[in-house]
Formats: structure tokens, sequence, C-alpha cells
């Protein structure tokens, strides 16, 4: 791969099992459903969508010793995710993620093990910083240690993306806001980084302002139903959803954080069409039972944007 020629991902590749209940569950019962099964991970997920959208990548993490690690290191290679910078970790399981969705595809609850993440260490990532930096940006998620998000922060020198994962991960974030480009938190993790009860769109626009006040470039809250709020310094606006059906949104999140660097690389720092890109993406992969859409391309990410 030639240099600057590639996106760096720094995260996680998981084992993803959803259940789809026919009804709402109940508490202490069983429901009648289908639980599907497939590789993910935060970071895998990017991965695999960058590649979809014609994006070099290496993929940065480390692996387990066990039948799914495999399975998930053939799985990249088969879809040309470049792994030339992982390590594996003898005495590690491969990570699973566990999650329950409501009878509409939302998700109720999730469960995630990935404790084998504490391995990115800041000395992991000091072996690995040059080709970091000789890539055209770097994407983490914050599976990995504060610490090594601090490491990132302070000597990456290419524009950096972070995928908040989940409120409790996300508080990861709060003191290294400053040196990323951009984050994808949804309403609740932009409460917990911003201090701020999101309501409406003054308390929306507050939330953004005190996040971008301490040097965050861009940002962009995921308000469900309801689409994308997006801001920076100059501009602000809401992206509605398109109107695809919503089979499962298992991986949406990922999806919009590839969308939107790929838009980044392609057209520069248009907030507003990063947005776009990324909701479009978002689009494809609940419109699938797949964590990462069958159909993501460039080609079906602007049949969306023509709805």
């Amino acid at each position: 791969m030639s240099i600057g020629k590639y996106i760096c991902v720094v995260g996680g590749a998981n084992i993803d099992i959803t259940a789809c209940p026919m009804e709402n569950p109940l508490p202490h019962d069983s429901t009648p459903g289908k639980v599907t099964w497939g590789l993910g991970g935060v970071g895998r997920n990017i991965s695999e969508n960058l590649t979809a959208l014609n994006q070099g990548v290496e993929f940065i993490t480390v692996f387990g010793t066990d039948y799914y690690s495999q399975k998930i290191k053939k799985d990249c290679n088969d879809k040309n995710i470049k792994l030339n910078y992982n390590s594996d970790v003898i005495t590690g399981d491969t990570p699973t993620y566990v999650c329950l969705n409501d009878k509409f595809g939302e998700m109720l609850y999730a469960v995630s093990d990935m404790s084998i993440y504490d391995n990115i260490t800041p000395e992991f990532l000091r072996e690995r910083i040059d080709i970091i930096n000789n890539s055209k940006a770097c994407v983490f998620d914050t599976n990995i240690p504060e610490e090594s998000i601090k490491y990132l922060t302070n000597n990456c020198c290419v524009p950096l993306f972070a995928e908040t994962v989940s409120t409790n991960k996300a508080k990861k974030l709060k003191r290294h806001l400053g040196k990323i480009y951009a984050i994808k938190p949804n309403l609740l993790e932009a409460e917990v980084l911003s201090g701020i009860k999101i309501k409406d769109r003054k308390t929306l626009d507050s939330a953004a302002a005190v996040l971008l006040s301490g040097g965050l470039k861009s940002i962009f809250i995921s308000l469900g139903k309801d689409g994308t709020y997006y801001a920076n310094e100059q501009e602000s606006g809401i992206v509605p959803c398109f109107k695809i059906p919503v089979i499962n949104t298992t991986g949406a999140g990922d999806s919009f954080m590839a969308g939107l660097i790929f838009s980044f690389i392609k057209n520069g720092a248009n907030i507003k069409m990063m947005a776009l890109h990324g909701t479009a993406a978002a689009a494809l992969t609940v419109s699938s039972k797949f964590s990462v859409s069958e159909n993501m391309s460039c080609q079906n990410i602007e049949n969306i944007l023509s709805l």
C-alpha cells in the first residue's frame, strides 16, 4: 500500500449477536424472534464500510488466538482490509457484542465484552505512529484505553475522527476533544460530553457550542428518527433521515462515520455534505439485516442522496 493512500482505523473487531423479537420482549420471559450471528466491532465495521467505498484501510487492532479471531482475520483479508500492524494476544478471547432489539429493530439493550482492547496501549500505538501519520486520516473507537486516546491526540498529525461507542466509553474523550477533528455522538453521549441536557434546538446548539469551544472542529449528533444535527464554528443544521425501511440499526453509527470520512476525503471539510454522506451510508445499513450492508457502495450512496 502506498504511503498516504490509506485511512488508519484503530479499534475493535468482535462477534455480534443480535436478537430481534417478533413482539416487544417482556422481562424474565422468552420471546419468539430471530437471532443472527455475524462479524462486527466498531473499528472493523468502519473498516469494512470504507473499503466498500473504495478507500484503502490499515486496520490496527489486537486479536485473540481462538477460532473466531481467525475467522475475523480471514474475513478482513477477503475484503481487502489490511492487517499489517495488528497483534495477537495469546490469553485473549474474541470480544463479543450482544444486542437485544425491539420489534421495530431499534436497540433496547446491549452488553459488550471488550477487555482485550486494554492491550492497545500507548506503547502499542507508539510502535505504529509512523504508519498512522502517513495516512490520509485516522479514526479510532473508544474501546481503547483513555491513556491510548491521549497518546493518539497528542501524537497524531493527520485529521483524527473519534467514534464515541457508548455513554460510558464516550467519557474517555472529554479531556481530549480539543485535538480531535470530528466526533459522532448520539443525544445521550452529547449530553455526557457537554454537561447540557438536550431538550430542543436551542439546547442542541448550546451543547455543540460547548464542545466546539474546546477546539473540536466538527460535531455530528445522531437524533435517531429525526436525523442528524451537524455543527462547526461557521454553520449548523439538521439533515433528516432518508425514508428507508428499518430492519436493524446495529452498525448504523459505524457506517455513518465511514460515510462522513469518505466525504471528507472526497470533498474536503464541507460539513453539510459530510452529514449527508454519513446519513446516506447509515440508511443503507439500517435497511440490511447485517451490521455492514451488503449494498454499501459509492453508487448506492449517491442513489440514496438522489431520493
